[in-house]
């Protein structure tokens, strides 16, 4: 039934797209080389699970798209399982060549890394590839986007989400940021580094008061997360998290647990679509933190991809599943959707074929690949699944996405914004409500990240200075009296000066509160090694770059951090015993 659907869905949109000439002006084979990972279902691109898509577009190519007499071959080998800077990518268009294969175009690799290689083979021959996503091949080669002309990518960028976030920070007058990203998730932890090289480049009032915080969740404990949102404290109230949902899901429950989601922090994750590799962000997982998870997600905002699927969709789907279980034996889970990374393989083809027939149409030529490459950038078309393929001037496609928040009704996220770069179209779908305030907390609180500011003292400053104009307007009488009542003011701060403990600066580790008795000694014992530790590991940072250091309690039922000091730079003098008195 789902086949006998997916064949009508192709007879309705043929009468969509234009029809092609009923004469060939050739006949040709063009070959699409694709070099596509699989075998590793923790990368958020696999063959497996696209190949179905892939196959569905070529069908819907030959049958609606192209001249008769232009045809696509494809061509398939494997991209390994794993993402890093090896040649298995340049070896494919090796055995290629050795086989007799001229490709005329390369779908894939999904890495960023492996594309950057074969980018540079594809180049000497001026042969386009189509990324898919190959989201940070910039930030990783660190060439300019127009340097690689040749490059095509109709899936994401961590460009485009980098300037998301810098214009939600401006939306809100938000100047100061802390990072904690995951070292070992690679999407997440190069999504942070593309974000502080995009505040390098673009933002260096953004890249100033940035701070990053780096942890590792397969060696994190509970004190790990504690430590992170201490250091977080004396810096920012906006914190990014990059991380999976569940590891997200425990840092906000450490937020909770010290007293950071009552509306004083803004966290920001991004989850660009479901997908089993970052997992879902939800608060409820039938445990006894549920109740606790929800509270601490309504100071949690969402970046997603905007997804508009037409009433094909479904049908779509269905065929991909089917395909996918019985032709690559890919089973796709009962919660698993046919997510954005494999329509964007399908879209990818789609795109290329109505390049190739627009081309030929007008009597180009079609095997020309930086022309066919330039013809695919800075245009627009219908995917037949019923969303616009925008490709912008450098190739990329440009995105609809939206900020979402955590509704206390539904118990599920929410679209409150969504800007569509394209048309550069802001709609808002209603108002962020932190707990406690009409909208979103101010950048700086009202006494500072440390409680000095002036600002709260200022009712103090104010409160003394109508006296003081008034004895400036009063005759000599009441001057003398006021300057008797300041002597005997002055007499008395002196008497009882004496009675002040001259080190009430001093905090006894017992008045520091820990979780148990267990932590405690813990965290006293590991005091002595974290400046060791830092220093260690510190080289993997850069100046805005700190691993979590110190340990995390409470003191006077305020979270702080306590860190160990090298000797020389905690020993009292007697001038800066009288400067804390002062200020005492």
């Amino acid at each position: 039934m789902a086949t006998l659907n997916f064949i009508c869905l192709l007879l309705i949109l043929s009468t969509i797209f234009s029809p092609w000439p009923t004469e060939a002006s050739s006949n040709l084979t063009l070959n699409m080389c694709a070099v596509i990972e699989k075998g590793n279902f923790i990368l958020v691109y696999n063959y497996r699970r696209a190949a179905a898509a892939i196959d569905m577009a070529l069908e819907f190519a030959h049958e609606m798209l192209l001249p008769p007499g232009i045809n696509i071959a494809f061509h398939y080998k494997d991209g390994g399982d794993t993402c890093g800077a090896d040649n298995r990518a340049v070896g494919s268009a090796i055995d290629w060549m050795r086989e007799g294969v001229q490709c005329h175009i390369y779908l894939g690799p999904g890495c960023d890394r492996s594309v950057a290689d074969l980018y540079r083979f594809a180049a000497h021959q001026e042969v386009p590839i189509i990324g898919c996503p190959a989201a940070n091949v910039v930030g990783n080669t660190q060439l300019l986007r127009k340097n690689l002309p040749l490059l095509i990518r109709p899936a994401y960028t961590f460009t485009d989400v980098s300037r998301l976030i810098i214009r939600f920070l401006d939306m809100f007058n938000y100047t100061h940021t802390t990072v904690i990203a995951d070292e070992d998730n690679k999407f997440y932890y190069e999504f942070g580094d593309s974000l502080s090289q995009r505040y390098r480049r673009d933002r260096r009032d953004l890249y100033r008061t940035l701070k990053i915080l780096l942890f590792r969740s397969d060696e994190a404990t509970e004190d790990t997360y504690e430590t992170l949102l201490g250091d977080v404290v004396g810096h920012s109230r906006v914190i990014l998290l990059f991380a999976n949902a569940t590891i997200i899901r425990n840092i906000m429950l450490h937020a909770f647990s010290l007293g950071m989601t009552d509306g004083e922090y803004v966290y920001l994750a991004v989850e660009l679509f479901r997908s089993n590799y970052w997992g879902e962000l939800r608060w409820k997982y039938d445990d006894t933190r549920d109740r606790d998870a929800q509270l601490a997600f309504r100071s949690l905002a969402v970046i997603a991809l905007y997804e508009n699927h037409n009433q094909f969709f479904a049908e779509f789907a269905k065929e991909v599943k089917k395909r996918s279980r019985k032709k690559y034996d890919y089973n796709y889970g009962t919660f698993e959707e046919v997510d954005f990374i494999v329509t964007s393989f399908y879209d990818a083809i789609v795109l290329y074929a109505r390049t190739i027939a627009e081309t030929d149409r007008i009597g180009g030529n079609i095997t020309d690949g930086p022309s066919i490459a330039d013809s695919m950038r800075n245009t627009s078309i219908m995917s037949p699944l019923g969303h616009a393929i925008n490709i912008d001037l450098d190739g990329d496609r440009s995105h609809a996405y939206t900020v979402k928040q955590l509704s206390l009704i539904t118990g599920k996220f929410q679209d409150i914004l969504r800007i569509n770069y394209h048309n550069n179209e802001e709609i808002w779908y209603g108002k962020f409500q932190w707990p406690g305030r009409d909208g979103l907390p101010p950048d700086v609180p009202l006494c500072g990240f440390d409680g000095l500011a002036l600002a709260c003292h200022a009712a103090v400053g104010l409160a003394s200075q109508p006296a003081a104009i008034a004895g400036l307007a009063v005759g000599l009488v009441i001057s003398a009296a006021c300057i008797a009542i300041g002597l005997a003011c002055f007499l008395s701060y002196r008497a009882k000066r004496g009675q002040i403990d001259p080190y009430w600066w001093k905090v006894d580790l017992d008045q520091l509160q820990y979780k148990n008795s267990k932590i405690r000694s813990k965290n006293l014992q590991s005091l002595g090694s974290l400046s060791r530790d830092k220093s260690e590991t510190g080289s993997k940072s850069n100046k805005n770059s700190s691993y979590a250091s110190g340990v995390m309690v409470k003191y006077m039922d305020k979270p702080v951090s306590v860190s160990d000091l090298p000797k020389g730079l905690y020993k009292m003098t007697s001038s800066m015993i009288r400067e804390l008195n002062e200020v005492s």
